[in-house]
């Protein structure tokens, strides 16, 4: 009886031992399960990577290794230039953009062009009232057929010494006097018509028929395409990468061109 009952203590101190070292819920076990998992993970890993690549020998497209797979294909080297370019955005300006603005005060008669209208030097654009100067030229005219009659009687008589030479001077002095404010009066009705100083576009007009134009008042904007330049801002960052020569590649997206 006395050595059935150390038989069951040692069977039950046996079990106990044996209890406490299985134990999964103490951090040692923890620890000890997390290893042979990782173990068992590497392993597998292994295994799943050498079938993997197996499969993608026979079947380049395969999912595994196949969707990460790049064809790769060869080429000659050869030598050659790099091109590197920026972009920048610029506007297009001419040295002959210019406003043109009224002479004279008076009441705008007629405009003969309108906006995008091509034009050639010389050419009248706007007529603006002179009615007065016209009438003025007319007298003038009429005064001058007068004064150029009388200077040449005169003129006749003073060749056969008939007269005085005070009275052939009057009349020469007259008619030159009337030629000279006649010349005036046609320079100041040019003032009225608006003529284009150079051939250009009209890229503007900035009157309408029946205003009243003051001088100095804009009137209408020319410009002439043939001396145009792109002007652009580029970044002190690539002071000193260009030089006189370079390419240049323009694109105008207005004109999608």
């Amino acid at each position: 009886m006395k050595g059935l009952t150390h038989y069951l203590f040692a069977l039950l101190a046996l079990t106990v031992v044996a209890c406490g070292g299985a134990d999964q819920g103490s951090l040692e076990g923890k620890k000890a399960q997390l290893k042979e998992y990782r173990n068992e993970v590497k392993d597998l890993q292994g295994k799943i990577t050498a079938l993997e690549e197996e499969i993608a020998t026979e079947d380049p497209n395969f999912a595994g290794v196949g969707k990460n797979a790049t064809l790769i294909t060869t080429l000659p080297v050869k030598e050659g230039t790099f091109e590197h370019f920026i972009e920048v955005r610029g506007n297009v300006s001419s040295d002959r953009n210019v406003t043109i603005s009224a002479e004279a005060s008076a009441e705008v008669r007629q405009v003969k062009v309108e906006k995008g209208d091509k034009v050639k030097k010389g050419q009248l654009l706007i007529v603006q009232n002179g009615e007065t100067i016209r009438r003025n030229i007319e007298e003038l005219q009429t005064s001058l057929e007068l004064a150029q009659t009388r200077y040449e009687r005169q003129s006749n008589l003073w060749k056969q010494k008939i007269g005085t030479e005070i009275q052939y001077l009057e009349t020469k002095n007259n008619k030159e006097s009337i030629e000279r404010r006649l010349a005036s009066a046609r320079s100041q009705l040019d003032n009225y018509l608006v003529r284009a100083p150079f051939s250009g576009t009209i890229d503007e007009v900035f009157v309408k028929e029946g205003e009243t134009a003051m001088p100095g008042t804009p009137m209408l904007r020319l410009v002439s395409l043939e001396d145009m330049y792109i002007l652009a801002d580029i970044s002190e960052a690539y002071l000193g990468e260009f030089e006189r020569g370079d390419s240049v590649s323009i694109r105008f997206p207005s004109l999608n061109k």
